[in-house]
């Protein structure tokens, strides 16, 4: 009997959805009515097979392969598992996965990479199905790609104050102020009272009320208010009054009203069995005999009002493997991205799975303690407050944690897994032929820059910087609007990551010892990257 645990780590960020997401597809309620008592034998297919394929128009030239460079081109490498002579099945899965073997060789757990250039994407989105050979899943599930655009969290102050007569709040510096007593003294800063306090402009993750963020209300806590209305202690004389008037007492609690979801983006939110949520499945039945093919389609991003393709887009190339040997995203360690270095072709999921995880890269060691999250939450501007998102694929709370991937399973009717596929979505700055070998890198920044000669560096997925920090332009000095060769911001844009060097120190000696670092770059007040507003694209100033 499977632990709950996994079923929560497979399909749910809460309890309620294990009963909630499951989702029979349209085109297979018709054979569930069928009245006949006939008995029919399963017939195996003539290959076993689950994979992902791209639907979208072929004019937009989008490509969708297995990551790794596993064939010498990666066109010729289909987003499929198959087996010839193997049902699927979950023992396999488990070997496959616990094997230690490079996950590019994985034969049951795989990742793709949905290809697109920048334009495209953004100005049709994409479609893909979902297919498997008959009787090979008895389940199929998707998970979408979810992450936080704004942060959202639970306020839960507990404001003890009082308010004088003006002619005694000269003398009294207490008068007419609050502190926040659910915290620690050091960390309380005082408020002053209004003559028409309301709570709710305390409510820290309500943007819908207080402005900033995304606009919504992300605050599921509280604020109360406990003050001590003193009345006039002297006379008209100044001299104290006998007996000393007593004081009354106001008592003020509000709920902050707010959801988390509220603050997610992705395509979770166009599945409604589980938009609610920070990740979930949606399951579909299988049908016996029959070859299962469902799609789906991610819409444009055109007329949003913004520049990136967040919303669909979610590689990120800091989070590819450990291979890849950067220590900043700056100009100085563009040639830790050689195209010559074939570990830049090894993609490893389960880097960027953990990083959503908070944990380290190969163990279970958090990249952000609790410590740091509870410091972090007692010092929020002298208000108690729990946050939920230290970044946007990380939650602070596993409970909370958001899908990195385009995820899909074959499932048994047990609820275990048979096989996994984890797609990424890609932006090209640069139009690229579908045959290129670098398709196959996970970065081409190390590259020679646009316009040297070399025909194969005309097709680039990572742009890199100018000397003086501005994305190369097509035209110097064009004042055109669309003059950069990196028009559309994707997460590599919007957070620059730094890492432990590992040239000299392999990252597994600097994990185990506890001295790996993988975070957003510093950023002012943000020494360690974290919880900064600016990188999560709702949120920041130009995204």
């Amino acid at each position: 009997m499977k632990s709950l645990s996994k079923i929560l780590s497979l399909l749910t960020v809460s309890t309620v959805m294990v009963s909630c997401n499951e989702k029979i597809s349209p085109e297979l309620q018709s054979g569930n009515s069928s009245s006949t008592t006939t008995t029919t034998t399963a017939a195996n297919p003539d290959t076993y097979y689950f994979k992902v394929t791209n639907n979208s128009a072929a004019v937009l030239n989008y490509v969708l392969h297995r990551t790794g460079d596993r064939t010498g081109l990666p066109s010729a490498e289909p987003c499929k598992i198959e087996s010839s002579t193997l049902a699927l099945n979950n023992e396999s899965y488990i070997d496959d996965t616990s094997s230690g073997s490079p996950h590019s060789s994985k034969l049951y757990d795989i990742s793709c990479f949905f290809e697109a250039e920048e334009l495209a994407l953004y100005h049709n989105g994409i479609s893909f199905n979902v297919e498997a050979s008959k009787n090979t899943c008895d389940y199929i599930g998707y998970a979408p790609f979810s992450y936080f655009d704004a942060i959202p969290g639970s306020t839960r102050a507990t404001f003890q104050g009082k308010t004088c007569d003006p002619s005694d709040a000269s003398t009294d510096p207490t008068c007419n102020k609050m502190e926040d007593i659910s915290l620690p003294a050091i960390n309380r800063i005082s408020k002053v009272i209004t003559s028409n306090l309301s709570l709710e402009k305390f409510c820290q993750f309500n943007y819908a009320a207080n402005g900033g963020g995304n606009g919504k209300n992300c605050d599921t806590g509280s604020v109360s208010a406990n003050i001590e209305v003193q009345p006039k202690l002297t006379d008209e004389n100044g001299i104290p009054l006998n007996p000393v008037p007593a004081s009354t007492f106001i008592d003020q609690e509000i709920n902050c009203g707010g959801t988390v979801d509220a603050c997610v983006g992705g395509p979770i939110k166009l599945i409604s069995s589980i938009s609610k949520y920070t990740r979930g499945s949606e399951i579909y039945r299988t049908e016996l005999n029959q070859n299962f093919k469902t799609s789906f389609s991610i819409p444009s991003l055109y007329g949003k009002n913004r520049t990136g393709s967040f919303e669909i887009v979610n590689f990120r190339r800091g989070l590819s493997s450990l291979n890849l040997n950067y220590v900043s995203y700056d100009e100085s360690n563009w040639p830790a991205w050689d195209k010559n270095d074939a570990d830049n072709k090894l993609f490893d999921a389960n880097i960027m799975e953990r990083y959503a995880a908070n944990r380290d890269p190969l163990g279970t060691d958090q990249l952000v303690s609790t410590a740091e999250i509870t410091a972090k939450e007692s010092s929020y501007d002298g208000v108690n407050v729990q946050i939920f998102a230290i970044e946007p694929f990380m939650a602070s709370l596993a409970a909370y944690r958001t899908n990195p991937f385009y995820t899909f399973y074959c499932l048994d009717s047990a609820f275990e897994i048979k096989a996994r596929i984890r797609m990424v979505v890609r932006e090209w700055d640069r139009v690229f032929p579908s045959s290129t070998a670098n398709l196959e890198l996970i970065s081409d920044l190390g590259l020679n820059v646009p316009g040297t000669g070399n025909p194969d560096d005309q097709r680039r997925q990572d742009i890199p910087l100018d000397s003086t920090g501005y994305n190369l332009e097509e035209v110097d000095s064009d004042p055109g609007l669309y003059n950069t060769f990196n028009d559309v911001r994707d997460w590599d844009d919007l957070i620059p990551m730094q890492r432990s060097d590992t040239s000299a120190t392999p990252a597994s000696t600097l994990i185990s010892t506890g001295n790996f670092v993988l975070s957003p770059m510093p950023d002012g007040a943000y020494v360690d990257g974290w919880w900064n507003p600016s990188i999560f694209p709702n949120q920041g100033s130009s995204n």
